[in-house]
């Protein structure tokens, strides 16, 4: 799945589609999901296996071979293990082990909790031993945010989230071509490197 398929909408990756339709279906085929989400059967089929592996996904049957396709195989039917349905598409290498949210994305999720928290704060709690998040990165990502209007400062060096701009789980990406993108809404929430946002 190296190559983003051109019906996926911004933001969003193959992944994201295969598990919203994992979600939606609960029990399915690859080529279910191949058809539902137009993405190429192999990269469905890897990304099936590989969440088989780490336990997220479970094979539960067979789905008998249509009628008139004489010589195929049944299908493997597969459901997601109910304690896996997260919002979010695991993030999971081929052999099944899992890989950690990244900084941004484990940002984004502490920040309702911390409320109102320090570039520090932040960075402490997000970060993990084996992935740490530096207080740069975090001092990057709250400069962007502020300027999309998902932060404001309140004071000191702090910042408090805006929870009306809190539009779903996943975190706003800062892209290449320097802008920040909401992949819950699929908009532009700006598009200029902040420069004057620090909180003094």
């Amino acid at each position: 799945m190296s190559r983003q398929a051109v019906h996926v909408p911004p933001g969003l990756t193959g992944r994201d589609l295969i598990w919203d339709a994992m979600r939606e279906n609960r029990t399915f085929t690859v080529d279910d999901l191949a058809k539902q989400t137009r993405l190429k059967r192999g990269s469905v089929d890897d990304y099936v296996q590989a969440l088989v592996k780490a336990g997220i996904v479970a094979k539960t049957g067979s789905k008998p071979t249509p009628l008139g396709n004489a010589g195929a195989f049944p299908r493997a039917e597969y459901t997601v293990v109910p304690v896996a349905m997260g919002l979010e598409a695991p993030r999971v290498r081929k052999n099944g082990t899992l890989i950690p949210p990244t900084g941004r994305q484990r940002m984004w999720r502490i920040m309702p909790i911390l409320k109102d928290f320090s570039i520090r704060d932040l960075a402490s709690t997000a970060s993990l031993p084996e992935a740490p998040v530096s207080p740069h990165e975090a001092q990057y990502y709250v400069d962007w945010l502020a300027r999309a209007g998902y932060l404001r400062s309140s004071g000191a060096g702090r910042w408090a989230i805006v929870p009306a701009m809190r539009r779903g789980p996943r975190a706003p990406q800062i892209q290449r071509i320097r802008r920040l993108l909401d992949p819950n809404t699929g908009e532009i929430m700006c598009e200029t490197e902040p420069v004057e946002e620090r909180a003094k």
